[in-house]
């Protein structure tokens, strides 16, 4: 029996319990305690609008504290002594017990299955021939009856969770036996010294990367700045100020999760939107103006995962660290993401190469252009050689004054918000928390908090004089977050000039890196050669079958993965196609293992969510391939379609594909490059995709002068096609007059998929 504390009114939906010697409180909403509390929610509302107003007249808005730290323990203090007057505190005993292992079966089965244990025991008690007859018959009945029970319990389950998609995911979950592994499963009792050896494998994995630039950077006068150009525009020196309809806005359209690290439950924030955005729009105010972080929210939790399922669980490095942080520091980064990112992203010494975090970018959009540039240089007649680096602990290894010096330099950022930025960088401290226990407090001396909303946008302006570093060498590159691709067009007629310029590059790279505390990892990086099959032949008979990055030999691979996509030298993406049929089929069969427990429409969520998604990831690459591929695609969805409606009699593909109104595979190739095309001309984002483009000018007046058309380029080779500098105009071109002058996002997307639905089905 375990005695625990509860915040809990009779009318109240807000509860917490807490261990009585725990240190700190967990919150939980009632739906996570359905077997331990049963809570009235008929005065939910008017309870939720009595503690707003309580809220809204304390002291956290008529008398708040003068400084950020005081600030923050008196929104502390007071919410949870609010909170205490609307849910008292009090002291409930729970026995935890274990659900039966049978609570599932109905009166019917219970009653079969003692049938059948009766005739059972007869049968070995008689012998007769007769009773073993009955026996049988009896085991039949039973086993239908658990079945029907077991399905029938399940089903009601997802059932129940109308109105919550969290909770409807969870029991999706549950039954696809997808769940997060126990990593503290096997570890026995040393689950709280394997936490103390997580932390410090974590924190001696940066000391060891900093001896190894260390060894890179001797006898070299590299400075870190020295591919930076200074900032001429007017610096930014201060925060505009935060409203409270600002922070209602923000709260409205963001998505808030528990953190443990929270000392007040997360959701009283949305549900008390009156007061909170006061009080957030006054720490925020506060942070601001005095240019300093809250102390009490530079902590981060540390939750490893494991990167595989089927690595050993007792090895550190098999471990991915998850942070969590405090709510309401999530939300003051986001009000400073929004003041910082487009002062610095419309800097011209931000990389516009850079995919990562920005409106508009993607994975795919990144991918789409470097191809593009692939694309060209093959049917130009020449082959292009991409190395893909890889970064060890990039998030983690940035140093501060380094960053603090490039925000400064490079982008013009100065006095009250460089000291903010100072602020929100430095004294951070971390631990190791699993199953309950947690290791030792250590100190970060380096980089940007993971987990943070923060962190990342930073990381990425910090790493944005790569694209000038690598342009100087007269190469192209691409980057996302810290993936970075490097390619060169390989000269038709001496290659060793191309492989050398590609060397020294790297290597000037490598030593950039480590000057600004980053470390490539040549283990994982990769490199491919692209070009059509006959020069890859004759390419390779020449002796160029590698590269040299950071004094290790990578030798060319037939095909990588980046960014999620599988790219081969011959530019077939076959292996794409074939990797994502794979995956389809895989989720394909575990939603047939249940379907009989979900209706139509939670079996059409479940595959759009599952696999529709697959087959639409980077599907702007598949323009022009091959039919086999497309076809193989194009079963996937058939095959999906017939599990969703499950048709009582043969039913034609395209007619089922039509009452889900999907698009087929081919019309929503198209719908994406539309997409991507119409994004890149009216919003002029992502700027590397806009700048592909070329509107039709033709050299003497024509009907199709103002037809808002685009110039599709001549190509010799047919490969090439499936550039998205051939596919887009091609495709925009075909267009009808009304789509292409539609300039609205939205409403260009709907006419889109209704135009390409007519096509696709009109003859049915």
């Amino acid at each position: 029996m375990t005695h625990h504390l509860l915040h809990q009114s009779p009318s109240s939906p807000l509860i917490t319990y807490q261990t009585i010697h725990s240190s700190k409180p967990y919150f939980m909403s009632p739906n996570h305690l359905p077997q331990l509390f049963t809570v009235n929610t008929g005065n939910s509302t008017r309870l939720t609008s009595t503690y707003d107003n309580a809220l809204y007249t304390s002291q956290l808005i008529n008398d708040p504290a003068d400084t950020v730290d005081d600030y923050v323990r008196q929104i502390n203090t007071v919410v949870i002594n609010e909170l205490d007057k609307v849910a008292p505190l009090k002291t409930v005993k729970r026995i935890l017990r274990q659900l039966p292992c049978d609570a599932f079966l109905s009166t019917e089965a219970r009653v079969a299955k003692r049938q059948r244990r009766r005739l059972e025991r007869l049968w070995i008690r008689t012998g007769s021939e007769d009773v073993r007859r009955q026996y049988r018959d009896a085991c039949r009945v039973a086993n239908k009856a658990i079945n029907d029970s077991r399905s029938n319990f399940l089903a009601s389950k997802v059932q129940s969770a109308t109105g919550s998609s969290s909770k409807k995911w969870k029991h999706y979950k549950d039954l696809l036996h997808c769940n997060t592994i126990n990593v503290s499963q096997g570890l026995g009792g040393n689950v709280g010294s394997f936490c103390d050896k997580l932390n410090s494998f974590f924190h001696d994995k940066i000391t060891t990367l900093r001896t190894s630039n260390s060894r890179l950077l001797t006898n070299t006068t590299f400075h870190p700045l020295s591919h930076d150009l200074p900032y001429t525009g007017i610096p930014l020196g201060s925060f505009t100020p935060v409203t409270p309809s600002e922070v209602r806005r923000l709260l409205s359209s963001v998505t808030i999760k528990f953190s443990p690290l929270d000392f007040f439950p997360s959701s009283l924030i949305k549900s008390c939107p009156r007061s909170f955005s006061v009080i957030i729009s006054n720490l925020a105010n506060l942070s601001f103006s005095q240019g300093l972080f809250p102390t009490d929210y530079k902590t981060a939790q540390i939750t490893p995962i494991l990167k595989k399922p089927n690595l050993n669980p007792d090895d550190p490095a098999n471990y991915r660290p998850i942070s969590n942080l405090h709510t309401l520091s999530k939300i003051l980064e986001r009000l400073a993401l929004t003041r910082l990112q487009p002062f610095i992203a419309s800097s011209l010494n931000f990389n516009p190469l850079q995919s990562a975090y920005r409106k508009q970018h993607s994975t795919e959009t990144s991918l789409v252009k470097t191809l593009s540039d692939i694309y060209k240089a093959t049917d130009s007649g020449s082959s292009t050689l991409l190395v893909a680096l890889d970064l060890s602990a990039a998030f983690d290894t940035v140093p501060h004054e380094n960053l603090l010096q490039r925000l400064h330099y490079s982008f013009g950022i100065t006095d009250t918000v460089l000291n903010w930025v100072k602020s929100y960088l430095s004294s951070r401290t971390q631990y190791v928390s699993l199953s309950c226990h947690n290791s030792q407090t250590v100190p970060l001396l380096s980089g940007v908090p993971q987990g943070s909303v923060l962190g990342p946008f930073l990381f990425t302006s910090y790493t944005s004089p790569v694209s000038r570093l690598v342009a100087s060498f007269g190469l192209l590159q691409q980057q996302y977050s810290d993936d970075t691709q490097v390619y060169i067009t390989v000269n038709k007629t001496n290659h060793t000039t191309s492989l050398a310029c590609i060397e020294s590059c790297l290597s000037a790279l490598c030593l950039w890196y480590a000057q600004n505390g980053l470390c490539i990892n040549p283990s994982k990086s990769e490199s491919l050669l692209f070009s059509t099959a006959s020069r890859l032949q004759k390419l390779k008979s020449t002796g160029l079958t590698s590269i040299t990055v950071s004094g290790t030999q990578i030798p060319f691979s037939n095909k990588i993965k980046t960014l999620g996509t599988v790219l081969d030298s011959s530019l077939s993406l076959s292996p794409h196609v074939k990797s994502t049929v794979q995956a389809c089929n895989f989720h394909i069969r575990a939603i047939k293992h249940i379907r009989h427990l979900l209706t139509q429409q939670d079996a059409s969520t479940l595959a759009v969510s599952l696999i529709q998604s697959k087959l639409d990831y980077c599907n702007s690459l598949l323009h022009n391939t091959s039919v086999e591929n497309i076809h193989a695609l194009q079963r996937i969805q058939n095959n999906l379609a017939r599990l969703v409606i499950q048709p009582s009699t043969p039913t034609p593909t395209s007619t089922l594909l039509r009452d889900l109104h999907w698009l087929p595979v081919q019309q929503r190739i198209t719908y994406k490059i539309a997409s991507l095309t119409h994004t890149a001309i009216h919003n002029k984002q992502p700027s590397y995709l806009h700048d592909i483009l070329q509107p039709h000018q033709p050299t003497r007046p024509l009907r199709s002068s103002n037809q808002n058309l685009l110039l599709t380029p001549h190509t010799r080779l047919h490969l090439t096609d499936q550039s998205f500098h051939i596919a887009a105009p091609t495709i925009w071109n075909s267009l009808p007059p009304h789509l292409r002058f539609q300039t609205q996002t939205q409403q260009f997307k709907s006419s889109l998929k209704t135009h390409l639905f007519n096509i696709a089905f009109t003859s049915q």
